[in-house]
């Protein structure tokens, strides 16, 4: 009798949490392309707070961030668009155009 209330208890627990999920291969592939534009987004972001700590100054423009870093950090990699750089006195931001994301820019 504890065999079945057991086997009952298991099959109902894989019931509730069996639900399965299925995406498709452009959810994937979408998915994908987000992670991989996140990736450079975040590592730009990281090279920006290098390059003004080095620098001793801060980036303020589209073109002062074109001459101080690599294109291929300021281009989404998947739709090749130059990222949106957003700078404010005390905050900053860089966002795909793409709708990939954006990243904040530490301004302390």
């Amino acid at each position: 009798m504890t065999r079945i209330v057991f086997t009952a208890l298991i099959l109902l627990l894989l019931a509730a949490c069996g639900k399965q999920t299925e995406l498709s291969i452009e959810d994937i592939r979408f998915r994908l392309e987000v992670n991989k534009c996140r990736a450079v987004l975040d590592k730009t972001a990281y090279e920006i707070g290098t390059w003004e700590y080095r620098n001793e100054q801060r980036i303020n423009s589209s073109e002062m961030l074109w001459e101080a870093l690599p294109e291929s950090l300021l281009v989404c990699p998947v739709t090749l668009e130059r990222y949106v750089l957003v700078v404010e006195e005390n905050a900053g931001s860089l966002s795909c155009p793409s709708g990939h994301g954006s990243v904040d820019i530490p301004r302390n």
